[in-house]
């Protein structure tokens, strides 16, 4: 059953407005496409803001199942090289700011980004709840943290990839990390964009709406309101896709099997790979990407 109603008793937590609706959707997909968590057979019970379009889970998930553990059992991804994962600039950004000083990888996962950064020669440090990953990322890194109280440093870059959207206090999180940053250091966070093409035109099949651990999805309006507030600014954002799930540029839809056949092709051939990144870079451009790419540099 899917329904959407005008409720006007919820404030959006970013823009403030009560210009919301009530969403609950389920969604029925044959095939998880790879390196989502989610069952074939999930829902969303949450709020959209009419507004500034940011999404609300009504349903906060439990800190402490990442502390058990949750996402290592449950994901792999363990990838080569990272940097060929996303269109647009992030890995270029991230490693641009991490020379000649102290980088914090917020959220680190299994750790592929970071290695991939410190194999660059930066100096790495990572932060991660997940028990499982962390035993993991104690055999690259020295210093493993487990909980934001832990860092005790500041750093040149402090970067979040797939992290925001986890967060059950996201001013409190954002306002830490700034504190940990150097004098012109920077926080990069890459999260789910709920202006991009899939949730524009195909919102109620969304992916991100049903992975499990999404809490708030903001958009930049949303973010930005949101972070003035605590009197922080944005320095400057830009749309981007992860490109290593096989995704159809400019196609709303999962289609997981055409999108296996398609990431056969563009592996197999130059050309054709050439033209996939630049349809998802021109998809980027337009605003209509499929994660936000956002920067705050410390002044």
């Amino acid at each position: 059953m899917s329904s959407c109603t005008k409720n006007n008793s919820y404030q959006c937590p970013f823009c403030l407005s009560k210009n919301t609706i009530s969403i609950k959707f389920d969604s029925h997909i044959e095939e998880i496409p790879s390196g989502l968590s989610r069952s074939n057979k999930a829902s969303f019970n949450g709020f959209k803001c009419i507004t500034c379009k940011s999404i609300t889970s009504s349903k906060l998930f439990d800190k402490d199942l990442y502390k058990e553990g949750f996402y290592s059992k449950t994901q792999n991804y363990d990838r080569v090289n990272p940097s060929y994962d996303y269109t647009g600039p992030l890995l270029k950004k991230i490693i641009s700011a991490s020379k000649n000083g102290k980088v914090l990888d917020f959220g680190a996962g299994q750790g592929a980004t970071a290695i991939h950064i410190k194999n660059l020669g930066a100096d790495v440090d990572v932060l991660e709840p997940d028990e499982g990953y962390r035993k993991h990322l104690a055999l690259n890194f020295n210093n493993v943290m487990s909980d934001i109280e832990e860092i005790k440093e500041k750093y040149n870059c402090i970067f979040a990839i797939g992290v925001l959207e986890h967060l059950s206090d996201i001013p409190d999180v954002i306002s830490s990390l700034y504190e940990k940053l150097r004098k012109d250091g920077v926080l990069i966070m890459q999260y789910p964009n709920p202006t991009g093409f899939s949730a524009k035109y195909n919102f109620k099949n969304w992916d991100m709406l049903y992975e499990s651990g999404h809490n708030f999805i903001p958009s930049l309006i949303g973010l930005r309101h949101m972070l003035e507030r605590q009197g922080i600014s944005i320095d400057s954002s830009y749309t981007s896709s992860i490109i290593s799930r096989g995704r159809v540029p400019f196609f709303a839809a999962r289609v997981t099997r055409f999108e296996k056949v398609l990431k056969n092709i563009v592996d197999r051939n130059r050309v054709i790979k050439f033209l996939y990144n630049l349809a998802w870079k021109f998809q980027g451009i337009l605003g209509l990407g499929e994660t936000l790419v956002v920067v705050i540099k410390k002044n």
